[in-house]
């Protein structure tokens, strides 16, 4: 609308730090791995029922993706075009999906310890998680 282009905009605007107390970090993860595995595992088997691989075979169809664009390279989408290929069988490509899952949620997890402010770590399946989330951020359960 203004005929200047959004990175000049975004280079425009001063960023103020938003002072550290005023920043809360909450990260919600089961504490045992294999309650996380198992939550993967499920996740990506709806995800399937849900119509995933038809989504992914309708986007192949297009003409215009291709498995080397980082698109089609994110987690599930790479191993389903592999299946739609017949380099996988529809056993092997869950599996690989959900490996790589589990591989994201690995870093995402790395990362988050590593953050520089402090972290609350929550267990999602203690109710008294989501009750102290709500307290702490005044939101209406």
């Amino acid at each position: 609308m203004t005929g200047t282009p959004i990175t000049t905009l975004q280079q425009q605007q001063k960023a103020e730090a938003m002072p550290e107390e005023q920043v809360s970090m909450v990260a919600i993860s089961p504490q045992d791995r294999s309650v996380l595995h198992q939550r993967i595992e499920q996740r990506f088997e709806i995800m399937i029922d849900e119509g995933f691989i038809e989504e992914v075979e309708a986007l192949k169809q297009r003409g215009d993706l291709n498995p080397e664009m980082p698109s089609m390279r994110s987690v599930g989408y790479r191993q389903v075009w592999e299946y739609l290929d017949g380099k996988l069988d529809r056993e092997e490509m869950i599996y690989r999906a959900t490996v790589a899952t589990r591989q994201l949620a690995k870093r995402q997890l790395t990362w988050l310890r590593n953050w520089p402010t402090s972290v609350e770590w929550m267990e999602p399946s203690e109710p008294k998680s989501v009750d102290w989330i709500a307290r702490k951020f005044s939101v209406s359960r």
